[in-house]
């Protein structure tokens, strides 16, 4: 890919008609400027080794290298060529892929005090405003280190505990959905999860029809994986274009932050603002938000000796980590849950296996609950082949370098953005491509393979708070699915069945491309055995 295609890709995001003529006597003049500032940075730092990489070119650097689609897939081949640490420059930026969990482990997590920053993401974090959530929180910024208690204090592992019943019935509710409109099992999912979180954060009753939580929620996780998308955007890497005006011709991306910026504050403040109206007229029932603010209330100080005000600031605090507990929680699980069920249709075998074990332990009178887990070992391994085979966040959030460090030869230089491909964490063995749940069970013959866990939910000061959380309501979505139906290819009407690929959209959060699939009862009792937990639910 010549440079010229490059930023001709760039101008179409913003409604600018460039050809290659014109690139190239605007850079010209540029190039001429730029190339003499670094040669002059570069004959002062010559023996300074960053790393190895494709060869980039002048100015652009490594621009052209950047894959547009299977990025995660693509660098995790120049694993093979660079090694487990790959370094590239784009305009000057220095990255670096972490295509292996050691050097994951040994940067991220070792060295978590310079490497848990954020890159600076003008779209996403200015002008979108996700810089006020958690994830994108500069790790400097005076309220992460607050935003980090207050995740403690929401997601207690005993907290999370609690939850299971709730996760029970919203459970048994996706079931029945499912039975009575199977085509619609992604919707279905996405309700489902995003009640439970609704109701645990909020206290709110999220309708299966028409909610317009639902919808918005939808929208905001799109635009947060469209906007924080690492070189997706012109004005990440030239961040004075954040002060040209929307009118300004060519200004298309701020009229889209500005939309976006909407979406995210309405979705934030609304169910907040409707938490504390029902706590002063006495009618909330309890919630993570109303846990978090009447403990503001009570208390002067924190568990570290800190001074506890509830003011604008803190209050502020509390609706974005809420907020941060559903955006982060919800559109994750149904990625995993959706690519579990793409994994059934594509490998019947697996599947069978876990129905033969649920049966088993559990038999076919009764739904699974959370208590069987640590009865249904192959369940288990094939609950964490899900997470290896595709996670959620193939690439992760970047992480940004706070001070210039060294690791095995290479100098990584202060601001440094480091992505850690997950992706590539679990694809080390020749079969990688293959969905084998056998691999995490201790009698395989190699041994159980390293548990996902360890790298999927992130590293260092960046682990997902939620991970818990996350972990429980995976799981059960994946037993409950599994102890009622049957999934395979749909018929074509023609003899055959329609084709299914794993194919997956981009995005930090990963969604597979959407796919047709039979989903059928596995017995007669099924539907009874779901409307009978339903009726049970009601009843408590």
């Amino acid at each position: 890919m010549h440079w010229t295609d490059v930023i001709q890709r760039y101008a179409a995001q913003y409604d600018v008609d460039l050809s290659p003529l014109q690139i190239n006597l605007g850079l010209g003049v540029g190039a001429v400027v730029v190339l003499a500032v670094v040669r002059y940075l570069s004959s002062s730092s010559s023996n300074v080794y960053h790393g190895p990489g494709p060869k980039g070119v002048p100015v652009l650097g490594n621009a052209a290298d950047l894959p547009k689609k299977d990025d995660y897939k693509v660098y995790a081949s120049w694993r093979h060529k660079y090694g487990e640490m790959v370094y590239l420059s784009v305009l000057g930026q220095p990255i670096y892929i972490l295509n292996s969990l050691r050097t994951a482990t040994e940067l991220m997590n070792k060295r978590a005090m310079i490497y848990s920053d954020r890159p600076i993401m003008i779209m996403a974090q200015e002008l979108v405003g996700w810089k006020r959530t958690p994830v994108l929180t500069s790790s400097n910024d005076p309220r992460y280190s607050r935003y980090r208690k207050l995740f403690h204090t929401a997601l207690r592992k005993e907290r999370v505990r609690e939850m299971a019943p709730l996760q029970e019935k919203s459970s048994h509710q996706m079931l029945q959905l499912i039975l009575d409109k199977p085509d619609d099992f992604v919707k279905h999912i996405r309700y489902c999860i995003g009640a439970v979180i609704t109701k645990v954060t909020y206290d709110y009753d999220m309708k299966p029809e028409g909610d317009e939580f639902v919808e918005l929620a939808e929208i905001s996780a799109d635009t947060f994986s469209q906007a924080a998308a690492p070189g997706a955007w012109l004005v990440d890497i030239f961040p004075w274009m954040r002060h040209i005006p929307a009118w300004f011709p060519g200004a298309r991306f701020q009229r889209i932050a500005r939309e976006w910026k909407a979406v995210n504050d309405y979705l934030h403040s609304k169910p907040y603002n409707d938490v504390k109206a029902q706590m002063a007229a006495g009618t909330h029932h309890g919630s993570v938000t109303s846990h978090l603010l009447t403990n503001a209330q009570s208390s002067t100080v924190d568990e570290d000796g800190e001074v506890v005000v509830l003011d604008d600031e803190e209050e502020n605090r509390i609706m974005w980590v809420v907020g941060a507990i559903y955006s982060g929680g919800a559109d994750t699980t149904v990625s995993a849950l959706t690519t579990f069920v793409l994994a059934m249709v594509l490998y019947p075998g697996a599947q069978h296996k876990a129905h033969e074990e649920i049966d088993r332990v559990i038999g076919k009178d009764r739904l699974p609950v959370m208590s069987d887990r640590e009865n249904l070992p192959y369940v288990e391994a094939l609950f964490k082949e899900v997470l290896r085979w595709h996670p959620v966040a193939p690439l992760g959030v970047p992480h940004r370098l706070t001070k210039e460090d060294k690791f095995e030869g290479v100098t990584l230089p202060a601001g440094s953005t480091v992505i850690s491909n997950i992706w590539a964490m679990g694809h080390t063995e020749a079969d990688g491509n293959e969905f084998k749940p056998e691999r995490h069970l201790h009698n395989s013959k190699e041994g159980a393979a390293t548990d996902p866990r360890e790298y999927v939910f992130g590293f260092g000061r960046r682990i997902c708070p939620g991970k818990e959380l996350a972990d429980a309501g995976v799981w059960l979505g994946i037993v409950s699915l599994l102890a009622a139906f049957r999934f395979g290819k749909k018929p074509d009407g023609k003899g055959g069945y329609v084709e299914v690929k794993e194919e997956y959209a981009p995005g930090i959060i990963s969604h597979p491309m959407p796919f047709a699939c039979s989903i059928v009862p596995r017995h007669s009792s099924t539907a009874a055995l779901i409307r009978s937990a339903i009726a049970r639910d009601r009843e408590h």
